[in-house]
């Protein structure tokens, strides 16, 4: 990390209760590629989230904010569900202030205890995931479990509420045609609109 910046790392297990499917080296392996995959969104989209605004002293002391995601039931869309949670947990986090003193050769820094007097993070860029699975030729948005079953490849499309996509993943070893591709963008943004319209309600 720069010394200007704070770090974000990100953890996502998957819990055995899930099903048969989650459990040992199965689980893990889910566990890791959505890890990876929602650290890919945060590293390659510049505007997603500003590392900055974790910085207490630049190059000496500064945040790092560690986002585990446990996943204890599946109903289908897991990235969507994941990308979802991580936003809310960032979302509902207060950092206290902090105030550097620079009175002696070593600046010291002091947190505030006033429960009343904490930042929140902005979290305005921060993306939702649109999942898009290929059955057959055709794609399908929001698919059940059952039907995920059945899917030749999926399609992770990463959309902030300004409409903008910030990172498309794919998983599952298929592949989708150029065509394919563009129809489920524009799909993965209309649907992204109607996802931040329901949070805001």
């Amino acid at each position: 990390p720069r010394p200007e910046e704070g770090q974000l790392e990100f953890s996502v297990e998957c819990s055995p209760v899930v099903g048969p499917g989650f459990e040992g080296q199965s689980g893990e392996f889910i566990g890791l590629g959505l890890t990876h995959m929602i650290k890919k969104i945060f590293l390659t989209s510049p505007n997603t989230f500003n590392l900055k605004s974790l910085c207490v002293l630049s190059g000496r002391q500064n945040w790092c904010l560690y986002v585990d995601t446990l996943i204890l039931q599946m109903g289908g869309n897991l990235a969507d569900m994941v990308m979802l949670a991580v936003r809310a947990a960032l979302e509902n986090t207060r950092l206290p202030k902090t105030v550097v003193v620079e009175e002696g050769e070593v600046p010291e820094i002091e947190i505030s205890d006033d429960p009343t007097s904490l930042i929140q993070l902005d979290t305005s860029g921060i993306p939702l995931c649109v999942t898009l699975h290929k059955l057959g030729s055709k794609v399908l948005v929001d698919a059940r479990r059952h039907e995920e079953t059945c899917s030749r490849a999926s399609m992770h499309v990463a959309v902030n509420q300004t409409g903008k996509v910030c990172g498309i993943h794919t998983s599952h070893g298929g592949n989708f045609t150029p065509k394919q591709v563009l129809s489920g963008v524009e799909t993965a943004v209309t649907q992204s609109g109607v996802m931040f319209d329901s949070l805001r309600e």
